[in-house]
C-alpha cells in the first residue's frame, strides 16, 4: 500500500498519481492537487466532510489549517484552507497572524518576534481563530504549543523536518531554518 500524505490545493503530486479532473490540475509542468485531502501513490481523494465544512462559519477557538501567502515585519497573511484537518473549505478565507500572536508571552524576545523567524510564505500552519477580525480577515494565533508551522519547504524543494519548537531542518542540505513549529512528534 502506498504511503498516504495530506495535501492542500497547489501541492505537487508524484508522477505516479493519476490525473483526475475533479482533484488535480497541471501547472508549471507539474501535476498538483486542486482539493485538500489525502494523496496516495495513485490518487487524491477529497475529505468526506467537504460539504459540511463548506457551509460552516468559523468561530473563535476553532483550529484551522492555512497557507502563509506573504509576510511583513508586523504580520503574516494567511489563506485559511480548512476547518481542522478533515474539513476543507470550498473557498479559502483570509486570515491575519500578528507577530504578538505567534508565540506565548513567556517566549516573546525581540529576536523570536521577527516574522521571518516564525513563518515564511508557502508554509502550512495550524492556528486557532483568535477573533472574527474585521470584514476582510480573521485574526489567528499560533501561540499554543500544538499550533504553528506543520509543513515547510526548503530552498531545495524538500519538505523540512521539525527538530525543535523553533527550528526545522532540510533533509537534503541539512540546513536549519527558524520557524514557530507546531509541537513536533516525540517532544
Amino acid at each position: 500500500m502506498a504511503a498516504e500524505k495530506i495535501v492542500v490545493p497547489g501541492d505537487k503530486l508524484p508522477a505516479s498519481t493519476s490525473a483526475d479532473a475533479g482533484s488535480t490540475f497541471v501547472w508549471d509542468g507539474a501535476l498538483r492537487a486542486s482539493v485538500a485531502g489525502i494523496a496516495t501513490g495513485s490518487s487524491v481523494r477529497a475529505s468526506r466532510k467537504r460539504s459540511a465544512a463548506a457551509s460552516s462559519v468559523l468561530s473563535v477557538g476553532d483550529t484551522v489549517v492555512g497557507r502563509i501567502t506573504r509576510i511583513t515585519p508586523r504580520l503574516a497573511h494567511v489563506d485559511i484552507l480548512s476547518l481542522g484537518i478533515d474539513a476543507p473549505l470550498r473557498d479559502p478565507c483570509a486570515g491575519i497572524l500578528r507577530r504578538e500572536d505567534v508565540r506565548p508571552a513567556e517566549h516573546r524576545t525581540a529576536e523570536m518576534l521577527e516574522m521571518h523567524r516564525c513563518v515564511r510564505p508557502g508554509d502550512v500552519v495550524l492556528a486557532a481563530v483568535l477573533s472574527l477580525g474585521d470584514s476582510r480577515a480573521y485574526y489567528l494565533s499560533t501561540a499554543a504549543n500544538d499550533h504553528g508551522v506543520v509543513i515547510a519547504k526548503s530552498s531545495e524543494g524538500a519538505t523540512m523536518k521539525p527538530v525543535s519548537y523553533c527550528e526545522m531542518e532540510c533533509p537534503v542540505s541539512h540546513v536549519r531554518e527558524k520557524r514557530k513549529v507546531a509541537k513536533p512528534p516525540g517532544m
